[in-house]
């Protein structure tokens, strides 16, 4: 009698039932243990991740610190590399210059001193040299003096009393004598001498002066194309230039040399000296 209904049931709908029910449990016991494996890894991995990303931060700051350190050690090599870079070089003066610096700096300033001075010295040796021409001079008043040119008197040397002047038609003193002659002829040097002035001035036009020694000068005025120059020696009967037209001051006197003679500042009567 059992037999026979285990039989029926395995035949019946119950059997079917159960069967259903328990691969319906497997398959939920499946599903719960699998989610539950899943939960389990996400667990680990949570828990794995923060330990990497710190060991990664590790890493990272150890990487940096080396970095940090290489950069230390290279800085401190350039520092020493700088050092001893300036350990080589000349010590810097005060103003901060170097002493090779300040080395050139007073060789271009010597050689413009060097040259100041010498451009300073120029004039100076020129006066020298002058003085030396000209204290070197001696005048013979007994040789006396030769004429300038050849030609009449147009007006007498005269300082005690006035002579009359046509062109400024007036009486006045004359300190030099009006020598006539004719335009471009040569003046010559009275006397041997050194040119002290060679200048232009509105009454007697280009003027030469020269020192023939012994305090004595010689003024020749009214020239043109001077042959001479500041400084020069010259001797007698040597050519200074040519005859010029009068200026203003001398037009109704004609062309004529200016011819005048100085004892110290005093002028003389160029007659009592001329051959």
């Amino acid at each position: 009698m059992k037999k026979e209904n285990k039989s029926a049931f395995f035949k019946g709908k119950g059997f079917y039932a159960a069967l259903t029910a328990g691969v319906a449990a497997v398959f939920a016991v499946g599903i719960i243990g699998t989610h539950m494996l899943s939960n389990e890894n996400k667990n680990v991995e949570q828990n794995k991740q923060p330990s990497s990303i710190a060991e990664q931060k590790r890493d990272e700051l150890k990487v940096a610190d080396a970095g940090q350190e290489k950069k230390k050690i290279s800085e401190e090599q350039k520092e020493q590399i700088a050092e001893n870079t300036e350990e080589k070089k000349a010590p810097d003066t005060e103003d901060g210059s170097s002493e090779t610096d300040k080395k050139k700096d007073e060789q271009i300033s010597d050689i413009g001193k060097t040259e100041e001075t010498a451009e300073a010295e120029e004039p100076m040796k020129a006066v020298l040299s002058n003085d030396s021409k000209i204290s070197n001079q001696s005048f013979d008043e007994d040789a006396g003096l030769l004429w300038p040119i050849k030609g009449e008197i147009v007006l007498d040397y005269s300082m005690d009393k006035p002579v009359y002047f046509k062109t400024l038609a007036q009486y006045k003193c004359n300190p030099a004598l009006l020598i006539a002659g004719k335009k471009n002829m040569d003046v010559v040097s009275a006397a041997a001498g050194v040119i002290t002035k060679v200048d232009k001035n509105e009454e007697t036009g280009i003027t030469i002066t020269a020192s023939i020694g012994d305090d004595y000068q010689l003024v020749y005025g009214q020239l043109a194309d001077v042959k001479v120059k500041k400084g020069d020696q010259v001797k007698a009967g040597q050519v200074l230039g040519k005859l010029a037209e009068p200026t203003k001051y001398y037009k109704e006197e004609g062309t004529n040399l200016f011819f005048e003679v100085l004892e110290g500042e005093e002028s003389v009567n160029p007659l009592l000296l001329l051959q």
